[in-house]
């Protein structure tokens, strides 16, 4: 497919959807047995700063992962391959002993660290782990349903569908001299209901190649205002961006920047509305949906593709414990774009003012 690039002739047991372009890499028993001893080394993760994770995490990966997964990171970070998303299979997760409750420490849930060590290495792998302020505090997010937020629209909400957005949309254009969203995200299942809810991406480019030459020229004008998402607003105060395109760069290497969800995205005028149905309908067609159960991880590019999930019925013990946990990290080309944003630790972010 065109618009995923050339996939690494070396790399094996990756299958790659051709409608979607939604790649899914399955390692051998001895590949995932490498990855699970990321964590045998006990760090000391309540001593170490974000830095020093991430610089050891790295040097390990070279080192001990398989082969196939440092050849397909590598391909994906230097851009000479972009797939939708890429669908790793059947990784180790730690024990889990009960899904936290808000406010309650993470690692008293669980036998150890070694979803974050497999999160933070694979992003370590493709870019620059960071977190933003506000949703976590930490570098990586723990994305729990809860019965406070089950009618919000964003990570920890259920009843309602997260329709297909750019992660942090509007941090592509808040500041005009330096680009603060992300180049992707990473997801990692710890627990999931059964039949719970499919977390769907799609090629925004793909979705752009099928409108006509009039709809892709009208969003690459200045066509639309973006929104601060609903986590990092203060005091339910919409803020919004200066208007902007949906699509910018290259023809079929497009940037997709985009935000179908609440109050979130508003077009500028009616014919941008209309296309914009036309987008989010061409996004329908070309989307895949992906159950993000313990043991996978998910790799999302955000600078072309778009994510959504499902709504769903969350369900509580007694206790509110809810049964869906989900990990997820940032990932950025360098740093230093935030180097004026105030910071809540090395690599965790504030970005709600401009």
């Amino acid at each position: 497919m065109r618009h995923i690039g050339t996939v690494p002739s070396c790399i094996t047991n990756l299958h790659i959807c051709t409608e979607t372009g939604v790649a899914n890499l399955r390692l051998t028993r001895a590949d995932l047995e490498k990855l699970r001893s990321l964590d045998n080394h006990k760090m000391k993760w309540d001593r170490l700063g974000d830095h020093a994770i991430v610089s050891h995490l790295r040097q390990e990966a070279y080192q001990s992962c398989p082969t196939n997964l440092l050849t397909v990171c590598e391909a994906i970070r230097n851009g000479s391959f972009s797939p939708t998303a890429l669908v790793i299979h059947e990784l180790a997760t730690d024990n889990v002993h009960r899904v936290p409750l808000p406010g309650e420490c993470v690692h008293e849930c669980k036998s150890g660290n070694l979803s974050e060590a497999q999160l933070i290495t694979i992003g370590a792998l493709l870019g620059e782990p960071y977190g933003i302020a506000g949703e976590g505090n930490s570098l990586v997010n723990n994305l729990i349903p809860s019965l406070q937020d089950r009618d919000q629209l964003t990570g920890t909400g259920s009843r309602r569908e997260l329709g297909f957005h750019t992660e942090s949309a509007i941090h592509r254009w808040w500041a005009r001299d330096r680009d603060l969203s992300p180049i992707g995200l990473l997801l990692f299942g710890l627990a999931s209901p059964v039949n719970g809810p499919m977390t769907r991406v799609a090629n925004g480019r793909i979705a752009a190649a099928r409108l006509d030459e009039g709809q892709r020229a009208l969003l690459r004008r200045d066509c639309v205002r973006l929104a601060l998402p609903y986590r990092q607003r203060r005091q339910n105060t919409v803020e919004w961006a200066a208007a902007s395109p949906v699509l910018s760069g290259r023809p079929g290497y497009e940037t997709v920047t985009a935000a179908f969800y609440g109050d979130v995205m508003e077009p500028l005028c009616d014919a941008t509305a209309h296309t914009l149905d036309n987008f989010h309908d061409e996004l329908e067609a070309c989307s895949a949906g992906i159950q993000v159960e313990p043991g996978a991880l998910v790799y999302i590019p955000n600078i072309y593709s778009l994510h959504a999930r499902d709504a769903f019925v969350s369900r509580f013990d007694e206790s509110g414990r809810a049964q869906r946990w989900l990990q997820r990290i940032l990932i950025t080309a360098r740093l230093d774009a935030f180097q004026f944003r105030a910071s809540s630790s090395e690599r965790v972010f504030e970005l709600r003012s401009a």
